[in-house]
């Protein structure tokens, strides 16, 4: 999970209704207990989209978007970068890279957080993928 600038909590979890995963907020009232949790985006598909099975690395852009990535999901199920949006009271889904297996060991299944770094890139690692299948470090531009 990671804190918004509002004070929310956010994360991902497996389940909705379309039993592909959900990013959630949750909110603590006055006085610390109890907590409201809040859907903010259902996952629809695995064929093309992200899914998280329960959890994703979330971090958020300094625009207020949030960044995550998936490790199953996307065209091949190897995992995707997806972006959520916010604006006027729901959250827009897109996903700029989709992980495909790729001959020469390209990353894949990607399970931890992106981290920003210079030129708007962010850093994540897989733990498949490379010269010899132990696992990556990839850059990408959303």
């Amino acid at each position: 999970m990671i804190l918004g600038k509002s004070g929310l909590l956010y994360g991902c979890s497996g389940g909705g209704n379309f039993a592909h995963g959900t990013v959630f907020s949750i909110a603590p009232a006055k006085g610390g207990l109890p907590l409201t949790e809040s859907i903010i985006y259902e996952f629809q598909s695995t064929a093309t989209g992200p899914f998280p099975n329960g959890s994703c690395g979330l971090t958020f852009e300094p625009s207020g978007r949030l960044i995550g990535t998936t490790n199953l999901g996307g065209t091949s199920s190897s995992g995707t970068v997806f972006t959520l949006t916010p604006g006027g009271g729901v959250w827009t889904l897109a996903v700029p890279y989709d992980f495909s297996p790729h001959t020469n060991g390209g990353p894949v299944e990607p399970e931890a957080p992106l981290i920003g770094v210079a030129g708007g890139y962010y850093v994540g690692t897989t733990p498949v993928g490379g010269v010899d299948g132990e696992g990556t470090v990839y850059r990408v531009k959303p």
